[in-house]
């Protein structure tokens, strides 16, 4: 029984894991530079800095790496 229950428990916690797999997506970028004078160039008003790009965040949430 308690192999039964060691096997369970062992696959509940690597469960996630397999849901976590990396996948490769198609996507399109969209750049954004600042003219001479301009701030901000985001839509939201953000300071623009490297790094940064547009998202649809219904495809990728915000704060993905």
């Amino acid at each position: 029984m308690a192999t039964h229950f060691a096997l369970l428990f062992g696959l509940l916690l690597l469960a996630p894991l397999a849901q976590a797999a990396e996948q490769s997506t198609l996507v399109r970028v969209t750049t954004y530079w600042r003219e001479e004078g301009q701030l901000h160039a985001a839509s939201n008003g953000t300071r623009l800095r490297n790094g940064h790009c547009a998202v649809d965040p219904k495809k990728i949430p915000y704060g993905s790496k």
